[in-house]
């Protein structure tokens, strides 16, 4: 243990978790235990053991509070998007998990440990959205995730094309829709070989025929 019981292992000042030691280490039920304080402030004695296995040690009260209260998390409407969340970025079984775990996004710690942490941070869900990241490439941390409509994925997503159309860079979807073009449209004149002025300036006739009803057509008698 060292000179005047100080440990090389448990220095005072050093962290585990939101613990930090404040003491010399002690035995405690024949085993080894150390003071420590909780980031809240709360104060007491820890096993050694506890304090290295544990992925992020913290008091008791802590513990409690960064859990899921049980029943009441599972109806809550966001658990089974934090569940899904989970399993998409951890587990190989997954279907999507090749767009996500595969490729390096992770959940941070703050909302893969702490059900009440993501509620917090993503706010309520409003209707017609769903869990987005607004850069692709990174994981599920705050300031990269939001709610997001189908059509801001659909422009969000890794492989969409961009063209340039004075000065704005846009997604087929996005062009589209300032042209006043069905996207299948002008991904259609894209694919054929059409130039942008070409392609973003030409009705279509599906787009000039909108709205115009169709001639009736005359009783056919016998």
């Amino acid at each position: 243990m060292g000179a005047k019981g100080i440990s090389k292992s448990y220095p005072i000042g050093k962290r585990f978790g939101r613990i930090t030691v404040v003491g010399i280490p002690q035995t405690v039920k024949r085993a080894s235990a150390v003071p420590g304080r909780c980031d809240c402030g709360d104060e007491r004695v820890y096993f050694t053991g506890n304090l290295r296995v544990q992925a992020e040690p913290m008091c008791p009260t802590c513990r409690i509070a960064s859990r899921p209260a049980k029943g009441n998390s599972r109806r809550h409407p966001l658990f089974n998007i934090w569940k899904a969340m989970i399993q998409r970025c951890e587990n190989p079984k997954h279907t999507f998990f090749g767009e996500y775990g595969g490729r390096g996004i992770s959940i941070c710690r703050r909302w893969r440990d702490d059900f009440t942490a993501f509620v917090a941070d993503v706010g309520s869900r409003p209707a017609g959205t769903t869990l987005d990241r607004i850069d692709n490439d990174k994981g599920y941390e705050p300031g990269n995730t939001r709610w997001a409509t189908q059509r801001e994925q659909m422009n969000n997503r890794r492989a969409n094309v961009r063209i340039d159309w004075r000065g704005q860079s846009l997604t087929i979807a996005q062009a589209a829709e300032t042209a006043g073009l069905e996207t299948a449209t002008l991904a259609f004149r894209m694919k054929a070989g059409w130039d942008i002025d070409r392609a973003m300036t030409t009705p279509s006739l599906m787009t000039k025929n909108k709205g115009v009803p169709k001639p009736k057509r005359e009783p056919v008698h016998a």
